[in-house]
C-alpha cells in the first residue's frame, strides 16, 4: 500500500471540517466532536478502512483520513441503505 500522494490529515479535524463546512454534513446534524467520531468509527470503521477513506496507527492507534474522500462517502453511508452505498456493503 503506498500514500500515492494524497494528503492525510487527523480524523477528528476532518469529521468536524464535515459536519460544520460541508453543506452535506451540516445537513445530517452532526456535531462534528470526538462522541460523533467515535459513534461513526464504529459502526461504519471497517468499512472506511475498506475504502481507504481512514488509515489507523497500530503504534498510537491515532486516526487519519483522506479529506478529499471523507465527505462523499460518509455522506453515502450516513443517507442510504446499506445496499445501495457505493460498495454495496454494509459496514
Amino acid at each position: 500500500m503506498t500514500n500515492e500522494s494524497r494528503t492525510w490529515l487527523p480524523a477528528l479535524d476532518v469529521h468536524q471540517r464535515f459536519c460544520t463546512a460541508d453543506p452535506n454534513g451540516k445537513l445530517l446534524g452532526l456535531k462534528g466532536n470526538q462522541n460523533s467520531l467515535t459513534n461513526l468509527i464504529r459502526k461504519h470503521g471497517a468499512l472506511l478502512e475498506k475504502l481507504d477513506v481512514i488509515r489507523r496507527s497500530p503504534a498510537n492507534n491515532r486516526i487519519i483520513a483522506d479529506p478529499d474522500r471523507y465527505a462523499p462517502i460518509v455522506f453515502e453511508l450516513l443517507t442510504k441503505p446499506p445496499e445501495e452505498t457505493p460498495t454495496g456493503a454494509a459496514g
